[in-house]
């Protein structure tokens, strides 16, 4: 339960301490109940993360991955998505990937 902006912010700095310890980070995009504004007390944070080391990676392998750094950084209301840069660039198959790049919100980015 997140039920502070502060809060939210805080949850998803730790995760992202926890994912550069493991994983070159490109981008990580807010997308869902929070990035609309629209999130409750029970709402979890909804996070795609671009990366590169994802290549060659299943995605069920993925989610496994990210779901094991958010438990590591104790920040279990996340819920994270991992794409490569190019998956996140060109794969327009996927419609929750045209929702991210439409209404998320880039929180970071390597430049």
């Amino acid at each position: 339960m997140v039920n502070e902006k502060f809060g939210a912010s805080k949850i998803i700095n730790q995760f992202l301490t926890e994912l550069q310890k493991h994983i070159f980070v490109s981008k990580i995009i807010l997308f869902g109940s929070w990035a609309k504004n629209q999130q409750d007390k029970w709402s979890d944070i909804d996070l795609a993360i671009i990366s590169d080391d994802f290549k060659d990676v299943s995605y069920l392998d993925r989610l496994v991955m990210l779901g094991k750094f958010a438990w590591q950084s104790k920040s279990t209301v996340i819920e994270a998505l991992g794409f490569t840069k190019e998956e996140y660039e060109h794969d327009s198959k996927l419609d929750f990937l045209s929702e991210i790049k439409k209404n998320g919100v880039v929180i970071f980015e390597w430049r």
